[in-house]
């Protein structure tokens, strides 16, 4: 049944939406879910992105960094690419590079692609940096299409959170910029419960925002894991991007703390700019009990999920990671395996409110260290208890047909005469 026949008749149909997001599949983020679950629902979806290369900084085998055109429908959905200067290794003038490029080529081969299609609404998948999401109101300046900004990072927050330092100068400049953006879109989603407080610091106490979470990965939540949470060793798995944010110093602190205990150990799957210096440090201090995987296949997760003790979430200590809530958080409780938190905020409050697993204070390793202890020393069916009620937080909060749904209707409300985010 299409969204638009089981929806509500108080906004006009939504027929054709143009997503534009600077990642997109083969780069794993949310949004290639998201498309797909609108997509299978009738919706027609276009999709304006750059040439895959996160997080690694390369290029991704079979595509070309330089070419623009048309690439292999995905999810459901139209693939219009363009040029970008890759991420490199991460550093800061790269990375500034590859912004622009995705701007620059957005706005002028993105425009040439588009020039035939017109669409009902735009959505911006508003991961950091927040600027680049003037492509989006460049389209809907170009189009006349209402814009709806999802914001996956607090923008400029996230730079001292990953540990860059800017003057204030440039602070507010970027403030500033970040509140006209925000003030200028018809729609304001927000992934966390904790960002409103902060982007109306930049755009007015009177901006609505209306939070709407990533959803649980959909292959993770039809098939959560069966498999017990009794096993040795006991491994608590760690898994996705490995960047600053992450508060990697702090698994490897209580990782230090728990070598004497050899039935308890870290997995760590992922890749991302901090990949080089967690590997030295490992090997450094000679932490037996950290196995570092790489990158693996989506396809290969629900195994390494199911085979898992425990799962954790890390976050750095910073006033705006305690108030993010990360893409896997709804994954992580769809799996059914209970939770380690390494965080302050958002994200452990989700997790003590779905009596999911325990916490521990972002940037604390001896807290980390003495909740795995505790989480290793309780009995078996107390851990899959506590799988369980994450499992139907998760169905309650974050099932991504649910979340379809309401994502639908956030862009549809948009269609009715203009009513912009501020009132």
């Amino acid at each position: 049944m299409s969204l638009n026949t089981k929806h509500t008749d108080a906004f006009p149909p939504l027929k054709h939406l143009l997503v534009v997001t600077p990642h997109f599949d083969p780069e794993s983020f949310r949004i290639n879910e998201v498309v797909a679950s609108l997509a299978r629902d009738g919706l027609t979806i276009t999709v304006l992105t750059g040439q895959p290369n996160y997080p690694e900084g390369r290029v991704y085998s079979g595509y070309r960094i330089w070419r623009a055109g048309w690439d292999t429908p995905l999810r459901g959905a139209d693939i219009a690419r363009v040029p970008v200067i890759t991420r490199g290794s991460g550093g800061i003038l790269r990375r500034l590079f590859s912004y622009l490029s995705f701007i620059v080529s957005a706005v002028l081969i993105g425009t040439l692609l588009l020039r035939r299609r017109d669409f009902d609404a735009i959505l911006y998948y508003g991961v950091s940096p927040i600027f680049l999401a003037v492509v989006g109101l460049w389209f809907r300046w170009l189009k006349k299409a209402p814009m709806a900004l999802w914001v996956q990072d607090l923008w400029p927050g996230s730079l001292d959170a990953a540990g860059f330092r800017i003057g204030s100068g440039l602070r507010r400049l970027l403030s500033g910029l970040t509140g006209w953006l925000y003030c200028h879109c018809d729609r304001i989603l927000v992934a966390s419960e904790g960002f409103p407080e902060e982007i109306r610091q930049f755009a007015g106490r009177n901006l609505s925002c209306v939070f709407h979470p990533n959803p649980a990965e959909a292959a993770v939540f039809e098939t959560p894991s069966t498999a017990s949470t009794e096993s040795s060793p006991f491994e608590v798995l760690f898994a996705g991007n490995l960047g600053r944010a992450l508060g990697l110093p702090t698994l490897l602190d209580a990782a230090q703390r728990l070598a004497n205990q050899p039935d308890i150990r870290f997995r760590v799957v992922g890749g991302g700019s901090r990949s080089a210096w967690l590997a030295e440090e490992v090997r450094r201090l000679g932490l037996n009990n950290v196995i570092l995987q790489g990158r693996v296949p989506p396809s290969a997760m629900p195994l390494l999920y199911a085979n898992a003790s425990a799962l954790l979430i890390s976050l750095s200590r910073s006033p705006t990671m305690s108030r993010s809530l990360p893409s896997k958080t709804g994954t992580c409780l769809a799996t059914g395996k209970p939770l380690l938190v390494s965080a302050d905020g958002e994200t452990a409050r989700v997790v003590a409110d779905a009596g999911a697993g325990l916490c521990a204070p972002a940037g604390d390793g001896a807290a980390l260290a003495e909740a795995m202890r505790r989480l290793h020393a309780l009995p078996a069916d107390t851990r899959a208890a506590m799988g369980r009620a994450g499992r139907a937080y998760c169905e309650r909060h974050f099932a991504p047909d649910l979340l379809a749904d309401r994502l639908h209707e956030h862009l549809r409300s948009m269609l009715t005469p203009p009513e912009r985010a501020r009132t």
